[in-house]
């Protein structure tokens, strides 16, 4: 595919490796594609398939954002006891296919019990410290499909068709601020579709075509040594006048 590894040819460096296995893939990174702030399919692949040094952001403080993303979960779950919720932090989630495995971690999974005809509630919630972004929603729609994927399972290993209904509610959560995501419409199946569509790509022997730009390469931890078609950011250019 004109774009893509016949162009460039991957082998083993000391800066990457193939990873062992089928492809593996954080739900986070499909969040960005289904919002639209990625678009280079090749980035997923790649990251997918491949152990790589990182470029890693000086900037960011990680020990301070994991006191602050943990002490805020703490404040949620403890609402969510109080209010008669089961908690649990940081439920794993798994979908595996024949090439390709999705994973992540709900910030918290909350269920409580509720007398019929009311159906059991499930309550998924992740927890965000920094400002609203559109891939937020998305990531917690992604862990409401990957979850109820889970559920339809576990039913399956009891010896039933399919899990028993229950009431799905996800939130993304800003401090106060509350996002909710809705499953009647967005667990639907042109989404699924969007979904499984992507770890095919994930999970192709085949390198899908590079769509390098200025913003995504910014964003980026994929280095030029492993990427040849990766845009280095350059400093911005002032234009001069005398005219103000």
């Amino acid at each position: 595919m004109s774009g893509g590894a016949d162009e460039f040819a991957l082998q083993p460096t000391e800066h990457f490796k193939r990873r062992g296995g089928k492809a593996y893939v954080w739900l986070t990174w499909l969040s960005r594609y289904l919002s639209g702030d990625d678009v280079c399919h090749w980035k997923l692949w790649f990251k997918a398939r491949h152990k790589y040094q990182k470029i890693v952001d000086p900037t960011f403080d990680s020990a301070e954002y994991e006191r602050k993303h943990n002490a805020m979960v703490k404040m949620r779950a403890e609402r969510l006891v109080a209010a008669g919720y089961e908690v649990a932090l940081e439920h794993e989630l798994k979908w595996e296919g024949q090439r390709a495995v999705a994973a992540g971690r709900i910030d918290i999974l909350a269920t409580k019990t509720r007398r019929p005809p009311l159906l059991p509630e499930v309550l998924i919630d992740d927890v965000k410290t920094g400002n609203k972004h559109n891939r937020d929603f998305h990531q917690v729609m992604l862990y409401m499909l990957v979850h109820t994927k889970q559920l339809d399972a576990d039913a399956r290993a009891a010896g039933r068709e399919y899990a028993e209904p229950v009431e799905m509610i996800g939130q993304v959560i800003y401090g106060e601020a509350i996002v909710p995501v809705s499953a009647d419409n967005e667990l639907t199946p042109a989404n699924e579709k969007k979904v499984t569509n992507l770890l095919k790509i994930a999970g192709s022997n085949d390198a899908p075509e590079w769509k390098p730009s200025r913003r995504e390469c910014e964003f980026c931890d994929i280095p030029k040594t492993c990427c040849p078609k990766r845009i280095e950011p350059e400093a911005t250019k002032s234009a001069r006048s005398e005219a103000f």
